[in-house]
């Protein structure tokens, strides 16, 4: 039998005695369940073949090189060395293909000699049985397609049979050959008359290389060590292999030039991915030979999230939305075939890649930098993410997030459109704008992200004069997507660099401040230029104007910088800041039900969201109002003694029975609210929220306030023995303070305070006390649910120590017995 031939599978049938899968082969793999993608690509390729007619048939569909030995040298059995696994599909596809259209008589003709198979199995006894059986009884599928039908219908029914022995469900290439029955099921199910296809020798559909090997005077030796060191291609070199054969068939009349040599796009490719591209990807990853792998499939996976939108229309947006979900989930496994089946590749795709790996590939370092000053990109570090494994999920997500894959992006595609006049200061100012527009746009979901692309993919031609852009716009220029605010924000700054270097200068410096990360309108609010910009549409004041306005914005960002770190407000003893700017104001922003202090990384409720203001341009000004109590307090502090000059502040505020007093004078209130909440239902109810939900323990603030003011010494509670406040956990009953200990007539008494409904309320749990205090200061005992005096909120703070002291006449114990 002579090597070097086009056969199909009937046809090496009928050139050997058997195919016989020698016990030193592995088990069948290719129906195991961690193969699938290799197993639908397989079959998909199969079943487009012979779906086509054998007048529209071009060519057969090869399966590549299959050899190994004739055993014996007789010709009477084949041992493949290579093609195991695709000779045992295509037998069982035989087999299917055969119970499906009645041919089954003709298949057993095929694969049986005096009743023993012509394929088998000889790595275990089990699978040679299995083999045998399959040979001698087919599957009346049409039985199985009577709902409800099930993916697993054709192995469960082949495990039911007689013949089948329950041993075999230990067998791995027993059970590899089921899922791949399932799968072929799955895939060929109601597709009739492909037998006569499969098997036709006249114009073959499915081919094979055949190789001999004893041709070449190879050792059944070799033959063992080849198969011992065999080492299965890795995730890339299989994904490297199938798309520079893509890249051969989508551009084969591409050209380029490479060493003065002209040699076709498919070559050029290949012979950059093995030098500079490899070269490039060892750079970040070292010597780990896994990792570069790993690196190698994440980096196409960020290129594919980058050129798939460039060579889609705005119409194709809710396809380029759902290719973007799916390859940026984190559970994605990137291959060749997933991309394909996307339609993530064409020859667009391509010369765009080439070019972008051209450019940043094109000096003698491993990776080009073009930024002198990374303040605002760093091009290494962000590349380096394009090469992690993307995990969004959590706190702490690895590769590019959606802020940093848009930053990406606008760097990309810059690069492509200015690949040979790529300015170090221009680029500066293009991914400076889109720093600020991305990190203060909130992007959560892909939609959004998709959307941000778009509005990048617009600013692309102005993007070497993105300054003058922004600063000159023409009366339809638009940016969309991005938060209004922002792009108004980007528009002055734009107009203020284009003024003066100083202006240059200071803004950058506030951008780059940790926490404020670009978004500085709260320093144009509080020097008055945002104000004048509103107005006139323009900076267009005059000198002096330009130099107080200067001033102002420089003071106010030095006394921002003293109050703000890069991590968020500083921290104050006592909560001196908030405590500072309640006496300009309520600043507090609602969220999760609650009232905020603010906290430093709270998406609704942090210091970053009040200096934002409203969220748009012509929003509710509630928000911006609050923000300028925040300008308020800063003119007044002295740089030089910030802490001092918020006491001083404190110290200065006038004194109203406004709910915002008691926290200004007790630090203490603040303190109990770990997560920085109160529950304000109206000025008059109030709680103070340990945690989040009622649910939690949580106090009310008057009560807690008296209890600060009057019972936290404990000599201040006689005629009682001890005070102590109390918590509440849900709706049913109300925080308060419970006095215990009094001794009235030889009884203990008690005494509870609450606050409801604008009012202080005193309940005595002696009936007989209570009627002793009735009318007292003013106060009004009723008994309609229990024994309850209640006295409005300023009244009693005036008559409690009065109270007190009736309180100490009436009781039976002295201060001694304390």
């Amino acid at each position: 039998m002579k090597s070097g031939g086009t056969m199909t599978f009937v046809q090496l049938l009928s050139e050997v005695q058997a195919i016989e899968i020698p016990v030193i082969q592995r088990d069948y793999a290719q129906g195991r369940r961690s193969v699938a993608e290799v197993r639908e690509q397989f079959l998909a390729a199969i079943i487009d073949t012979l779906s086509t007619t054998p007048e529209e048939l071009l060519k057969p569909l090869d399966l590549d090189f299959i050899y190994g030995s004739l055993n014996g040298g007789s010709g009477d059995k084949f041992w493949p060395l290579d093609g195991q696994q695709r000779l045992t599909t295509l037998y069982l596809l035989h087999w299917y293909l055969a119970c499906q259209d009645g041919e089954f008589g003709a298949f057993q003709d095929l694969v049986l000699a005096d009743g023993e198979p012509r394929f088998t199995y000889e790595t275990r006894r089990s699978s040679a049985e299995f083999f045998k059986a399959l040979a001698s009884h087919d599957v009346n599928l049409n039985e199985l397609f009577l709902p409800p039908a099930k993916p697993s219908a054709l192995s469960e029914s082949i495990k039911d049979r007689q013949w089948f022995f329950l041993s075999w469900n230990l067998d791995p290439t027993i059970q590899a050959a089921l899922s791949m029955l399932d799968a072929i099921d799955a895939r060929f199910r109601g597709e009739m008359g492909l037998y006569c296809r499969i098997t036709d020798t006249t114009t073959p559909y499915i081919t094979f290389q055949f190789l001999n090997l004893e041709e070449f005077g190879l050792s059944d030796d070799l033959y063992i060590k080849m198969n011992a060191r065999g080492k299965p291609l890795t995730p890339f070199e299989n994904f490297k292999a199938k798309f520079e054969q893509f890249v051969g068939q989508v551009c084969q009349d591409d050209t380029m030039q490479l060493h003065g040599m002209t040699m076709s796009l498919k070559d050029y490719l290949g012979r950059k991915i093995d030098t500079d591209w490899s070269d490039l990807f060892w750079h970040f990853c070292g010597a780990d030979t896994n990792q570069f792998d790993d690196q190698a499939m994440q980096f196409f996976r960020s290129m594919i999230v980058v050129f798939f939108p460039l060579g889609k229309s705005k119409e194709d947006r809710s396809e380029v939305v759902e290719t973007i979900r799916s390859i940026r989930d984190s559970n994605f496994k990137p291959s060749f075939y997933q991309y394909q089946k996307r339609e993530c590749f064409d020859r667009d795709f391509v010369i765009k890649l080439l070019l972008f790996m051209d450019t940043i590939c094109s000096k003698e370092e491993n990776f080009t930098v073009f930024l002198e000053d990374a303040a605002y990109y760093d091009e290494e570090a962000t590349f380096r993410l394009a090469l992690e494994e993307l995990d969004t999920r959590g706190k702490n997500p690895k590769g590019l997030t959606y802020e940093r894959a848009i930053q990406f992006f606008a760097w990309c595609i810059y690069l492509i459109r200015y690949p040979d006049n790529i300015s170090s200061a221009r680029l500066f100012d293009w991914m400076r704008v889109i720093h600020n527009l991305s990190e203060n746009t909130r992007v959560e979901r892909p939609r959004e992200f998709t959307d941000a692309l778009y509005s990048v993919m617009d600013l692309i031609e102005p993007a070497d004069s993105i300054i003058s852009y922004l600063a000159n716009p023409e009366e339809d220029q638009k940016i969309v997507f991005f938060y209004s605010p922002q792009v108004r924000e980007e528009r002055i700054k734009a107009q203020l660099i284009e003024r003066s270097p100083e202006w240059r200068g200071a803004i950058f410096r506030a951008e780059q401040h940790g926490y404020f990360k670009g978004q500085i309108e709260f320093l144009f609010d509080f020097s008055g230029v945002l104000g004048y910009f509103v107005d006139a549409e323009q900076c267009d004041w005059d000198d002096q104007q330009d130099q107080d306005f200067l001033e102002s914005f420089t003071s106010y960002l030095d006394i921002s910088e003293a109050v703000f770190n890069r991590s968020g407000l500083r921290k104050f003893s006592n909560n001196l800041f908030e405590r500072a700017l309640l006496t300009k104001g309520d600043y507090l922003l609602y969220g999760r039900s609650n009232h905020s202090f603010l906290d430093n990384d709270d998406r609704d409720t942090s210091w970053k969201r009040l200096l934002r203001g409203s969220d748009r341009v012509n929003d509710d000004k509630k928000i911006s109002e609050k923000r300028k109590l925040v300008g308020t307090l800063l003119s007044t502090l002295d740089l030089n003694d910030v802490e001092g000059s918020l006491s001083r502040t404190i110290e200065e505020a006038g004194d109203t029975s406004d709910w915002r007093m008691p926290f200004i004078w007790q630090p203490e209130l603040i303190a109990y609210c770990e997560k920085r909440y109160i529950r304000k239902i109206s000025d008059d109810s109030i709680y103070l929220m340990k945690r989040i939900q009622m649910n939690g323990a949580h106090l009310e603030l008057w009560t807690h306030s008296l209890y600060l003011d009057y019972f936290t010494n404990k000599r201040d509670v006689f005629p009682f023995r001890g005070a102590y406040k109390f918590e509440s956990y849900g709706y049913d009953e109300e925080p308060g303070i419970r006095l215990v200990g009094m001794l009235y007539q030889d009884v203990q008494v008690h005494l509870e305070i609450i606050y409801r409904s604008g009012k202080y309320q005193i309940t005595l749990d002696e009936s007989s006390l209570m009627t002793e205090l009735d009318g007292f200061m003013g106060a009004q005992a009723d008994y309609f649910d229990r024994p309850v005096i209640s006295l409005e909120k300023n009244a009693f703070r005036d008559s409690f120590p009065a109270l007190l002291a009736r309180l100490c006449e009436l009781a039976s114990n002295e201060p001694e017995d304390q």
